[in-house]
């Protein structure tokens, strides 16, 4: 019990900062009421979270800053244990919701096309043709695709291949003989193929955050943070304290840069009004470190 009660301590203490960020009007009591049912459902998610509570906290706070719900009827997320952490997931739906719900697109459909399937791409401006026996033996996986509509009325599609889509895998800290590229795996081709597509569609932060999140936990693609991205950086501690303000100041020094600048820079991404660098919380710090740690 006293260790269940330290999860749910842990979750309820980023109250705040999930507040701070949250533009999307999610309800904090709902989403910690989300994690805690699959946190107790779930005896090695329920250990991982044990065993690394800072990185359950940052994905409670990550569903604010992106508008995304742990809401399992709504399938738009998950919380999975990678790397004995936990991460925040984010299904095909929940990117398909917010690429709608900001405007990016209209609406957006992936397909699998399979070996038997009759197939023909007509170009980036327009939908394939793909027709299937949906109740037929219709052979391997080939590949995969999706069509998004703008607002203009306009189609832009993009398609994958089988080997494309096992490649990025591959490159994943998720490649191993289990996880959801081996329970689920049409589900991740189809969120594969939308997370390239997205690069087309009209510029959307929350999109462009929730990949970044994606791609982070995956182990995809990952930006040069600041932890590693220079050898003779300082070293970082992402703990809220008196080492991490002074790490943070000392990354400020080493490339040249002011709080000012940077309190500036977080205010204006988060819409808060932090006044000192001690005043940020872990979503902050997390941010302050991917900037001036970036190349």
């Amino acid at each position: 019990m006293s260790n269940e009660v330290s999860i749910q301590d842990s979750i309820y203490s980023v109250e705040k900062d999930f507040n701070q960020v949250n533009s999307y009007k999610m309800s904090f009591a709902k989403e910690a009421g989300f994690a805690m049912q699959l946190l107790q459902s779930n005896d090695y998610l329920l250990k991982a979270a044990k065993s690394n509570p800072t990185a359950l906290e940052y994905a409670i706070i990550n569903l604010s800053s992106i508008g995304i719900s742990l809401n399992p009827a709504l399938k738009e997320s998950y919380l999975v244990p990678r790397g004995g952490k936990i991460c925040l997931d984010i299904s095909y739906i929940g990117l398909t919701k917010l690429a709608t719900d900001t405007g990016a697109i209209e609406w957006v459909q992936a397909e699998i096309v399979k070996a038997k399937d009759d197939f023909e791409y007509q170009g980036v401006g327009k939908a394939p043709i793909h027709k299937m026996n949906p109740f037929s033996d219709r052979g391997e996986v080939i590949g995969v695709y999706c069509v998004a509509k703008l607002s203009t009325g306009e189609s832009l599609s993009t398609i994958m291949s089988k080997a494309d889509c096992d490649a990025i895998r591959d490159k994943s800290s998720q490649a191993s003989k289990s996880g959801p590229w081996v329970t689920f795996y049409e589900e991740m081709l189809k969120k594969t193929v939308i997370k390239r597509a997205a690069k087309l569609w009209p510029k959307s932060e929350r999109i462009q955050t929730a990949v970044e999140v994606l791609n982070e936990h995956e182990g995809i693609d990952f930006g040069s943070y600041a932890k590693g991205a220079h050898a003779d950086q300082p070293s970082l501690d992402i703990k809220a304290d008196e080492k991490t303000f002074k790490n943070i100041r000392d990354l400020l020094a080493f490339n040249k840069k002011t709080e000012e600048g940077l309190l500036k820079y977080i205010n204006g991404k988060f819409k808060t009004e932090l006044k000192t660098v001690e005043e940020m919380g872990p979503i902050h710090i997390e941010e302050a470190y991917r900037a001036l740690g970036s190349k």
